[in-house]
């Protein structure tokens, strides 16, 4: 039942970050890059917008299907039924109306279905001033939508001022990993369209947007490193826990692969984007540098979907900082003491 259920909230954080990230890269990346060429170069801006609401529309449908999928394996947990018999009526209102999971499930669905119907009129109104209206709503309802998964986590089992720090971390860390995380693969796009020789202006757009994106890039790790020692305080407890215990091993799987990530961010800020933002035509040197930088964005994003992964399962393993003492001694002085 556990694999099921971290494999379902692996997707579903996934899908959610994603959204998160397409909005914030179109709003903060996108949109201002084709404003800034658009001065000098003839550019059609209905492109990134379509893709936009594209796959904005199918990490909605996903988000909701995931959704549904993780409250009937919560149901079968919390109740200590097996799956088959969890799917009931009885047993689902349960979940939904006397759990906190289920009223914040059902907040969640409510603005998801919001985010739906954003979607659609937003689709229908690109070109019009109602059109940017409706992205930049989106854009607020996509962060909740990321941010009320805080709400899902283990800073619930903290009490007091405690927990309400906890939440508020918790959930800056996942609006700062929507906005980096999420984004990589809209900005992979971005980059794979722009050795077209024959049309030079996606070249300009991606030379504007990967500038754009190293600063939003830089204030999004920030987030994260200052929120996961915020999370860690809480959570681990202390170098033992992370090498004597599950949670903790997870979690130093994490930080290894978020360091990978953050190292290929830095060699695409520092030696990259500087290269690329040297050159005014798609020339060989420059095409050099853009093959590099989207193989590196590629591989930023294979490290995120790992990090997504090892978060799902960090949400139903049992932190280190909350087992006994006696379950996590040290590694080096564990068989000592049992001797």
């Amino acid at each position: 039942m556990n694999e099921f259920l971290v494999l379902t909230r692996a997707i579903h954080f996934g899908a959610v970050l994603w959204l998160l990230g397409e909005f914030v890269l179109f709003a903060v990346v996108v949109a201002p890059a084709l404003r800034s060429i658009s001065e000098h170069a003839s550019i059609d801006s209905r492109e990134p917008e379509r893709r936009l609401f594209r796959v904005a529309g199918l990490c909605v449908a996903i988000g909701i299907a995931s959704a549904i999928a993780w409250l009937l394996l919560e149901a079968a947990n919390m109740s200590g039924m097996p799956l088959r018999e969890a799917l009931n009526r009885q047993t689902l209102v349960a979940v939904l109306r006397e759990t906190l999971f289920g009223r914040i499930w059902l907040l969640r669905l409510g603005l998801s279905l919001v985010l739906s119907a954003v979607l659609w009129l937003g689709w229908r109104q690109q070109a019009r001033r109602k059109g940017a209206m409706l992205k930049i709503g989106g854009t607020l309802l996509a962060g909740s939508y990321a941010a009320t998964l805080a709400w899902t986590g283990h800073a619930l089992s903290d009490t007091g001022a405690d927990r309400h720090v906890h939440l508020a971390s918790d959930a800056m860390h996942l609006l700062a990993a929507g906005a980096w995380v999420g984004a990589l693969p809209g900005l992979a796009s971005v980059l794979g369209r722009a050795g077209d020789v024959a049309r030079p202006e996606r070249f300009a757009l991606a030379v504007s947007a990967t500038q754009r994106f190293s600063t939003l890039g830089i204030i999004s790790v920030s987030a994260l490193v200052m929120t996961g020692l915020i999370n860690a305080w809480y959570l681990v407890g202390g170098i033992p826990a992370v090498l004597g215990t599950e949670y903790g091993r997870l979690l130093l799987c994490k930080l290894l692969i978020f360091a990978t990530m953050v190292a290929l961010a830095a060699i695409n800020r520092l030696r990259l984007t500087p290269r690329l933002a040297t050159a005014t035509t798609i020339v060989t040197p420059s095409r050099n540098a853009l093959a590099r930088l989207r193989r590196n964005t590629l591989l930023e994003l294979a490290g995120g979907v790992a990090v997504v992964g090892i978060v799902a399962a960090l949400g139903v393993a049992t932190p280190a900082a909350h087992m006994p003492d006696r379950e996590h001694p040290h590694p080096m002085t564990s068989e000592a003491h049992v001797r």
